[in-house]
């Protein structure tokens, strides 16, 4: 029998939208590698799209640990390259902290976070 994959992302809800089979909100993940200077840059985003169901109550830019299933499909774009979409189903949204400025990104410094981690 095949078990599922589970996996736990971290991130920032971005924006909610809705698919064929239902609503869902797209996190971010930062890929992050250091530079010939020694410092962190991004270089790639992973997006994680995210199933929602009529219990969730997840707000855009709040910060969440979100735990489910994982589902990894491949898709050809316009220009004919592939693409990889990971799907993740029966998740559990654990709200870490609730976006609070301008900028839409959460006050982490409440958390005792002094600086940002490089992921």
């Amino acid at each position: 029998m095949a078990k599922n994959l589970v996996v736990t992302v971290t991130g920032y809800a971005g924006e909610l939208k809705q698919g064929k089979t239902g609503a869902y909100v797209v996190i971010p993940v930062p890929v992050n590698k250091k530079n010939d200077a020694g410092e962190w840059e991004v270089v790639e985003k992973h997006y994680f799209n995210i199933a929602l169901d009529p219990t969730h109550q997840v707000e855009k830019d709040g910060f969440y640990e979100v735990t489910g299933e994982l589902r990894i499909s491949k898709w050809t774009n316009d220009k004919g390259e592939v693409q990889v979409s990971f799907w993740v189903s029966k998740a559990v949204f654990k709200p870490l902290a609730k976006a609070n400025n301008p900028a839409g990104r959460t006050n982490l410094e409440s958390f005792g976070a002094t600086e940002i981690a490089p992921f």
